[in-house]
């Protein structure tokens, strides 16, 4: 019984291992950006190392020599470093944290202003909606009470009343362009005053004529509507 656990246990430990391998091996990797430089004591890389210094350091330098650098770091302390791994400009990664920094900010400041531009788009279509609410309900009110009106009245009476301003209107009319055209004829040998005074009859006149019109237009509607309510709703 142990011996087959055994083998149960080396085969499961294989398939384990070598699905990690297959894994690995099949992995995408990267070098790493941090590396750190070796500080000797002398002029030779074959000499102690003092200190490991991270890239992006600080290095004050001292003097160069061929391949190699004297250099102090900020805590003072000197020694050779391969001149391959020193530059006069600073590393990319600070620049690279800062950028992203700023990336942060600009998308945040960004989704912020998209935020209140929504909220202030969703107020402004709230007041237009609460306006045409508004506007609705006034009309439905206009609308109930005149029907209210209506209903109130005696409809063969209003019908008559209708024809009888109709009749007038009708006289008024024919009244009024007979003297419109007498005012409109040319007179000589008047004073300006005089004419000013016709010219401003005549404006009132005209002014009075349009309001004709229109109560001549009221009045046929009223006539029609007053029609179909007699009919149940039907134009005869």
């Amino acid at each position: 019984m142990n011996k087959h656990l055994t083998i149960i246990f080396v085969l499961l430990f294989s398939s384990v291992l070598k699905a990690q391998v297959q894994t690995t091996e099949n992995q995408t990797i990267y070098v790493i950006d941090q590396i750190q430089v070796g500080l000797h004591t002398d002029k030779t890389l074959q000499s102690p190392i003092i200190k490991l210094i991270p890239s992006g350091s600080p290095l004050e330098l001292v003097k160069q020599e061929a391949e190699l650098s004297f250099v102090r770091d900020a805590s003072g302390t000197g020694g050779w470093v391969d001149t391959s791994y020193i530059s006069e400009f600073s590393s990319a990664e600070p620049k690279i944290q800062e950028a992203e920094g700023r990336i942060r900010s600009l998308e945040t400041s960004l989704s912020n202003a998209r935020l209140g531009q929504t909220s202030e788009e969703i107020d402004n279509l709230m007041r237009q909606i609460n306006d045409q609410s508004s506007r609705i309900e006034q009309l439905s009110s206009e609308n109930l009470s005149l029907n209210q009106q209506i209903n109130a009245s005696n409809s063969d009476s209003l019908y008559e009343k209708i024809d009888q301003l109709s009749q007038e209107n009708r006289q008024l009319d024919s009244q009024l362009a007979n003297i419109l055209e007498s005012a409109s004829q040319p007179v000589d040998n008047q004073s300006s005053d005089t004419t000013e005074g016709l010219l401003t009859v005549k404006n009132i006149l005209i002014f009075s004529g349009i309001i004709l019109v229109v109560g001549i237009g009221l009045g046929i509607y009223l006539m029609d509507f007053a029609n179909r309510r007699r009919h149940g709703g039907f134009r005869i």
